[in-house]
Parts: C-alpha cells; sequence; structure tokens
C-alpha cells in the first residue's frame, strides 16, 4: 500500500488506494457503488520492483480516474455511473494502515517496502514527517 483513505470498515464505504501488487502500480476507489467482489481497479503495465525511482500519477475527476507509471500511456477508466464524490474521514495514510478495511485485495494489507521521494495531492507537497499529524510511523530515509 503506497497511499489509503477511506470512511467506513469495509469497501463499500468509500476508500481510494494506490498500491504495488505483483510489480505494478494499482489505484482503486470507490464511490460507494462497489462491492469486494465488483472492486474498481485500474492497473499500470509498468514493472516498479526493478531498483529504479519511478513517477507515479493518479488522478480522479468525479467518477473518471488515470494512472499513468514514467512515460507509459496513461490508463484511464470510468467507475461507472451514480456516485461522483469521495467520501472519507480526511486522513491519507501513506505506506500503510495498521487497521484496513476488509474487502480489499489481499496484497493491500502489506506495507509498502521501498522508497518513496516525494508525494503532492492537489498540487500541494507532503512533507513525509511533519505531516503525520500526531500519528506514529516508523521510517527509514532513502538515498
Amino acid at each position: 500500500m503506497i497511499l489509503f483513505q477511506n470512511k467506513g470498515d469495509s469497501v463499500r464505504g468509500d476508500y481510494l488506494a494506490v498500491a504495488v501488487v505483483r510489480g505494478r502500480v494499482e489505484f482503486s476507489y470507490n464511490l460507494g457503488q462497489n462491492n469486494e467482489d465488483d472492486l474498481h481497479v485500474i492497473r499500470s503495465k509498468v514493472e516498479v520492483t526493478d531498483g529504479q525511482w519511478h513517477t507515479v500519477t493518479a488522478t480522479r475527476n468525479l467518477q473518471e480516474g488515470t494512472l499513468q507509471v514514467g512515460s507509459e500511456i496513461p490508463v484511464k477508466s470510468s467507475s461507472g455511473a451514480g456516485s461522483s464524490q469521495l467520501d472519507t474521514d480526511g486522513e491519507l495514510w501513506v505506506g500503510g494502515r495498521s487497521s484496513l478495511p476488509w474487502g480489499l485485495p489481499q496484497e493491500y494489507y502489506q506495507g509498502f517496502i521501498g522508497c518513496i521521494r516525494r508525494i503532492t495531492v492537489n498540487g500541494e507537497q507532503l512533507h513525509l514527517v511533519d505531516h503525520r499529524n500526531g500519528h506514529s510511523s516508523t521510517i527509514a530515509f532513502c538515498s
């Protein structure tokens, strides 16, 4: 799990996730219309477990989601008709979370192992230490 935000204790509640699964980045979100048997997942075709730095761009505008890793052609997908608003508790978890809602793909329950150089949300760069909002975390710095 690279990034996670949600509301509720299952994937039937709204959530947004960016994770690495079998060496590739996935962008998944639910706006209240999906369930554990019908998750909306956008998958990159680029392998990211090669020891190199990669830039991941995940955007969502209403139901439309786009995922791009490096210079790959952006992968686009719509979550379908229904709600267009993401309702969460407002907390953005980076690298994982001790308690994730049930119903996510099994790989999402593993914390991120790797290096994250920079995270930008809505044009604002997050400071990975200062923006912890009092939550404890284990941070190992990469070179």
